[in-house]
């Protein structure tokens, strides 16, 4: 009788073990199917991002590219004095790009659209970069130079430009030719960096020639 016991005992254990075997292995096969999946959605997200990013692109491209400023546009440097746009561009080069931000950005956004440009500063060299702030006074322009840490770069502050990039607040970069046409307008996300890579590549290779 003991003996019998034992064995019920025995097969009753191992009927156990067996069954912890099959929800472990079962288990991890709902977890591995879990894992693909949520990558599979994150993978959508991202594409998803990036397709909204691509329509974005083209349509401010659209919008604002082939605009000119007007000749008597001005920029104003740290102390007040005032230049013509016309007058920053030498014998020598016909393009120049631009940062643009203004007080109505994110510092956030602002910050991104620098450390992109520093990030793939082997495209575009950054100390070649003109960047134009918007903003009301000098001293709210100088006080934003000192809190974004771009006082040793080529910065000037200006009016509001002619052309519907203005109005969405946002930091944006764009080519200017010397007859002060806009070109390539586009706006980095800090979402699609990848995007703004190829951008800068691009730019580089159009405009600029630089390699690395």
């Amino acid at each position: 009788m003991v003996i019998r016991d034992h064995k019920i005992t025995m097969l009753i254990l191992l009927l156990a073990m067996l069954l912890n075997i099959f929800l472990f292995l079962n288990i991890n096969k709902i977890e591995k199917k879990c894992l693909i999946y949520k990558e599979e959605l994150l993978q959508k997200d991202i594409d998803l991002i990036q397709l909204k990013q691509y329509e974005f692109i083209m349509q401010t491209n659209i919008q604002n590219s082939n605009i000119y400023l007007n000749v008597e546009n001005v920029i104003i440097d740290t102390v007040g004095n005032e230049i013509f746009v016309r007058d920053l561009f030498q014998k020598d080069f016909d393009y120049i790009f631009v940062c643009r931000f203004s007080e109505r950005c994110c510092k956030d956004c602002v910050l991104n659209a620098f450390s992109q440009l520093k990030k793939y500063s082997s495209f575009i060299m950054i100390d070649k970069v003109l960047f134009l702030g918007l903003y009301n006074t000098t001293k709210d322009f100088n006080w934003a130079k000192s809190n974004l840490d771009i006082n040793n770069l080529q910065v000037y502050n200006s009016y509001e430009f002619d052309i519907p990039a203005e109005k969405l607040s946002y930091p944006y970069y764009f080519v200017l030719d010397s007859k002060l046409r806009i070109l390539d307008v586009f706006f980095p996300d800090k979402n699609t960096p990848d995007i703004t890579k190829k951008y800068l590549i691009m730019i580089n290779e159009k405009y600029f020639n630089k390699h690395d």
